[in-house]
C-alpha cells in the first residue's frame, strides 16, 4: 500500500486535473448567498466504478473539487457543509481511520461538518485523533461531552457572514441507542434535540442578531428507527430557515418545506450518500427584506 504522504499529494493532484463535464449553472451572480453540502459520504474517496449499476463513475473528492473551484469562481464567497457520516464504508476508512477524510474535507474548503453515528465506530479517541486534520469546524449542539479533546473541539454553533447577513449554523446528531456501542462514544452524551434546537434559534436569532438559521442534522428525515427525524423538528420549531440533513440517505429533489405549528416554513434537503450528488441552497433577500430560499442538487460525474 502507498505511503500515506504519498497518497495525500496523488489526492491533491487528482483535484487539480479532474474535468467535469456538468450542467451550465441556473443561478447568476446577484445578491443572493450560495451554501453547498454534502451528507453520510462514507469514505468514498474515489468515483464509483464505470460498471456500478446505481451512480457509474459518479462521486469522488477530485471531482467534488472540480465542481466547486467552478462555484467559487461564479459565486465568490459560497459556504460549504457536511451533515455527518463522513466515516465508515470503504477501505479508506479502516486504514485511515477518518484522518484522510477530514484532510481531504479541509483541502476542499469545507466550513463545518456535523457528527454522525459512524463517525465514531473507531471510539472518541480515534475521532480526536481524526480531527487534528479538519480545518473546519466541527458543529454539534445536543451533544454533551467531558471527553478533554472533543470537549475543546466541538463547536455548539458558528456564525458566518455573507452578503451582510449574519448566518448562524447549528448541528444534531442523532440518539446513539442503537447505533453506537457505549464505548465508543465514552465522553459524550446525547441530549434531547428538539429543546437543544429551540435554544440555539433563540440564541442565535435574539441574542447574536442571526439573519439566517441553519441547521446540520444527522437525525433522518423522519422518526423511523429514531427518536425525532427532520420532519418531525421542523413541524415542532419554529425559526429554522433550512435543514441539511444526513443519516437516512434520502435524495430529496428541489428540496422539501415543512411548515411548523407556528406557521414558520423550514427548507429540509438532503442529497442521499457516497457523495455523488453535491446540493446547492440559495438564499437571498428582497427590497423588504423577505427571504426567498431554493434548492437544486447536481451529480458529481
Amino acid at each position: 500500500m502507498m505511503d500515506r504522504r504519498d497518497f495525500f499529494k496523488s489526492i491533491f493532484f487528482l483535484t487539480t486535473v479532474s474535468a467535469f463535464a456538468g450542467p451550465d449553472y441556473l443561478f447568476k451572480k446577484d445578491s443572493a448567498i450560495h451554501i453547498f453540502h454534502t451528507n453520510d459520504v462514507h469514505s468514498h474517496i474515489e468515483p464509483f466504478p464505470l460498471n456500478d449499476k446505481r451512480f457509474p463513475g459518479m462521486g469522488g473528492y477530485a471531482k467534488r473539487q472540480t465542481m466547486l473551484k467552478k462555484f467559487r469562481k461564479k459565486y465568490r464567497d459560497i459556504l460549504l457543509f457536511d451533515a455527518g457520516d463522513v466515516f465508515q464504508g470503504t477501505p479508506y476508512y479502516n486504514y485511515y481511520e477518518g484522518k484522510l477524510d477530514y484532510r481531504l474535507m479541509s483541502m476542499l474548503g469545507y466550513n463545518a461538518a456535523t457528527l454522525g453515528n459512524h463517525d465514531f465506530d473507531s471510539g472518541t479517541d480515534k475521532l480526536a485523533e481524526a480531527m487534528k486534520y479538519a480545518k473546519f469546524s466541527i458543529i454539534s449542539s445536543n451533544l454533551e461531552f467531558t471527553h478533554p479533546i472533543l470537549k475543546k473541539k466541538v463547536k455548539p454553533y458558528e456564525i458566518y457572514i455573507r452578503k451582510g447577513k449574519r448566518i448562524g449554523v447549528f448541528g444534531l446528531t442523532v440518539d446513539f441507542k442503537g447505533l453506537v456501542l457505549a464505548e465508543n462514544h465514552k465522553g459524550v452524551e446525547y441530549v434531547d434535540p428538539v429543546k437543544t434546537s429551540e435554544n440555539m434559534v433563540n440564541f442565535l436569532r435574539n441574542k447574536k442578531g442571526c439573519d439566517i438559521v441553519l441547521c446540520l442534522s444527522h437525525l433522518g428525515i423522519n422518526a423511523y428507527k429514531t427518536e425525532i427525524g427532520d420532519i418531525e423538528l421542523a413541524s415542532q420549531v419554529s425559526g429554522i430557515d433550512v435543514i441539511i440533513g444526513g443519516h437516512s440517505h434520502t435524495f430529496l429533489d428541489g428540496g422539501l418545506n415543512v411548515v411548523s405549528n407556528d406557521g414558520w416554513t423550514t427548507l429540509i434537503t438532503q442529497v442521499g450518500f457516497a457523495g455523488v450528488w453535491l446540493g446547492h441552497i440559495i438564499i437571498d433577500f428582497d427590497k423588504t427584506g423577505k427571504k426567498s430560499i431554493r434548492a437544486r442538487n447536481y451529480k458529481v460525474s
